[in-house]
């Protein structure tokens, strides 16, 4: 997320000792506001996927190679990308994500992905209170004014990765040794 400035923090883990079946949990959750509060770029997400990891696994190592994950997220934002006026609202988010991640040396990987899905969402369409009136800059954005409230379903693309991943150390649980032919 960082496109739109957003840090995350995701924590994938194996499952069982298959090599096929992973879990990732994300959050991502900037909070910038920004020109005496008449701009705002705040969002709040938690997402879980599962992934499959496709080949043969005989030959790649934990999380590495190509895979298909089924992913759902909530949260929550306020947009307010125009002097004074924004949007604000819950979101839930559900898409299926294809992707490959290249492990280079121990502990470095680049994970890319592409997701399609859909995107439902209630918002709140408001005003910025420093609009009435336009002199008082003490009371610069104090006070939403509410305009209109309404939903929206946006199916296609929803979710976009490119990562830089640090892996911590190997699932310790199972043998992990890369086999050669």
């Amino acid at each position: 997320m960082w496109g739109v400035v957003a840090p995350n923090l995701e924590v994938e883990i194996p499952l069982g000792c298959s090599n096929r079946w992973s879990l990732e949990l994300e959050y991502f959750g900037p909070w910038f506001i920004w020109e005496r509060n008449a701009r705002a770029s705040q969002f709040q997400n938690l997402g879980l996927e599962l992934r499959y990891w496709l080949g043969n696994r005989t030959y790649h190592r934990w999380l590495d190679g190509w895979q298909i994950g089924f992913a759902a997220a909530i949260g929550y934002y306020d947009w307010e990308w125009t002097r004074h006026e924004g949007y604000q609202g819950e979101h839930l988010n559900t898409y299926v994500n294809v992707g490959y991640q290249y492990r280079f040396g121990e502990h470095w990987a680049l994970d890319l992905g592409l997701g399609l899905g859909a995107v439902f969402t209630k918002y709140r369409h408001y005003y910025g209170g420093s609009v009435y009136p336009e002199n008082h800059l003490e009371e610069w954005d104090q006070h939403l004014i509410w305009h209109d409230t309404g939903s929206l379903i946006w199916p296609g693309g929803a979710h976009a990765n490119i990562s830089l991943v640090y892996m911590f150390n190997n699932w310790p649980f199972c043998s992990n040794k890369k086999k050669t032919k």
